[in-house]
């Protein structure tokens, strides 16, 4: 895993991370050969136990307070191989994203909810530069990107923005089909 460009990673929206969808994250990650997985919207469920697992490195902060009724809101895990965490030099968490450095290279993973306003999700992008920021940003971006929707149009723009400014190309998604999910991927890579 020398070579950032062969480095394989994944993010799968799992919304609630059941033990059967546990199994399935842990086993993709030696059936495809990943080096990272992250599983977005786990909602803390049976989060003790996954924190223990050998592959487990890093999560979001739960969002306090926990509710009475229903699921907890959010939460991104980050699943590593061993090769993979020795190589790891930095991570950082907030509230709504998870940010690793391999070998020189930022990958953020993101879960922005459609509550969180534009402004407040540009305060969780850094400064420096990124290679890889991927996730659900709960936008639309048309045809193109597998949609017919378009929108928010002011997370849209930020969005736009934030590749221009740091020189990102958005990847279109394979197959096409209407995700909020999405990869940014820096112009040199």
């Amino acid at each position: 895993m020398k070579n950032f460009r062969n480095l394989k990673i994944g993010y799968w929206n799992c919304q609630g991370l059941s033990e059967r969808k546990w199994v399935r994250a842990v086993n993709a990650v030696s059936e495809a050969e990943l080096d990272i997985l992250f599983l977005a919207e786990t909602w803390f469920i049976d989060h003790e136990s996954h924190a223990t697992h050998p592959m487990f490195f890093v999560s979001t902060p739960r969002i306090l307070p926990v509710p009475a009724f229903g699921h907890e809101q959010a939460g991104i895990v980050c699943l590593v191989t061993q090769g993979t965490r020795k190589q790891i030099s930095f991570a950082c968490v907030t509230r709504y994203t998870v940010r690793i450095k391999i070998n020189g290279h930022d990958i953020m993973a993101v879960y922005f909810p459609p509550s969180l306003k534009p402004d407040k999700i540009a305060e969780h992008i850094p400064e420096n530069s990124l290679s890889v920021l991927i996730g659900d940003i709960n936008a639309f971006f048309g045809v193109q990107y597998g949609t017919k929707k378009i929108g928010p149009l002011a997370r849209c723009n930020l969005f736009r923005k934030i590749c221009s400014e740091k020189s990102l190309n958005h990847l279109f998604p394979v197959p096409l089909g209407p995700t909020p999910d999405h990869a940014f991927v820096h112009s040199s890579l």
